[in-house]
């Protein structure tokens, strides 16, 4: 976060859209990976549903196991990669922000150098 800061307070528009684009592709990657993990998930709660309804034995118990170990594995990484994704989107609304400014600000000292003058002539 204090990077970030450091980022953000900057003037140069070139690293700014740079840590943009990459922020943006870190968003990419994790929305993909959560969505695995979702699809992942589903299909293991499908499959746990469906033995419950097998016969009683050791083998269906040893895949019970195993299926709701697979479950809770996936519902930590589905944690862990909600949090990195919502701090990364969080990044990336800053930095397209601060990334606009930069570019307003630039956009307005090219303007208002050029509109200045004739302006001023016309006013002589």
């Amino acid at each position: 976060n204090d990077s970030l800061s450091e980022i953000l307070s900057s003037t140069d528009v070139t690293m700014i859209l740079a840590e943009t684009e990459e922020t943006q592709s870190v968003v990419t990657q994790l929305q993909k990976k959560a969505e695995t993990i979702q699809s992942d998930l589903v299909s293991a709660r499908s499959s746990l549903e469906k033995l419950k309804g097998a016969a009683y034995s050791s083998a269906r118990i040893e895949q019970e196991i195993d299926l709701t170990s697979q479950v809770a594995g996936l519902e930590a990484k589905e944690k862990v990669v909600s949090g990195h994704l919502k701090r990364s989107r969080k990044r990336l609304v800053a930095l397209q922000e601060r990334s606009k400014e930069l570019l307003k600000e630039r956009r307005a000292r090219r303007g208002g150098g050029a509109s200045g003058g004739p302006s001023s002539q016309s006013q002589s």
